[in-house]
């Protein structure tokens, strides 16, 4: 059976008495006894609502010529303003800078970033005329000397 208004869940106030599933005493149904459960009408819980005279089973289009631009519903949280950021098609070619940043924030060993910084480059995805250097900082160096020592 189509609902016009499906269930509607939303957060209890009180987990004891705005609880739908504290609610339902399910102890000692099975199979035969399934139609006698009592389910409660709570306000965290409203039921779906059937259709009526009032809330009648939408008719879909025969065909979508019927469909006009109109009908359509639009979004109300659209903002005309609003540009993604993805709306640039051009690529974004990694500097010398995003990388060594991109190289930190992914804690990358020496040997990793380089390896990244060469698939980087074999991909086209790097600044042109742009030299690969990894730099490591003192910090770096001493972390990996101090987990050799351990």
């Amino acid at each position: 059976m189509p609902f016009a208004v499906p269930m509607i869940w939303a957060e209890p106030k009180d987990h004891v008495s705005d609880c739908y599933f504290c609610q339902t005493s399910i102890k000692g149904i099975n199979h035969k006894s399934r139609n006698s459960v009592n389910y409660p009408n709570l306000q965290s819980a409203q039921r779906p609502i059937p259709h009526s005279d009032n809330l009648p089973v939408p008719q879909r289009p025969v065909n979508m010529d019927d469909v006009t631009e109109e009908s359509v519903s639009e979004s109300s949280d659209s903002d005309p303003t609003f540009e993604p950021s993805t709306s640039n098609k051009e690529p974004h070619f990694i500097t010398q800078n995003d990388l060594n940043d991109l190289v930190r924030d992914l804690d990358l060993s020496k040997r990793q970033a380089e390896l990244l910084a060469s698939r980087l480059h074999d991909w086209n995805l790097l600044e042109k005329y742009q030299n690969i250097r990894i730099q490591i900082s003192t910090y770096a160096l001493l972390k990996f000397f101090l987990k050799m020592a351990i």
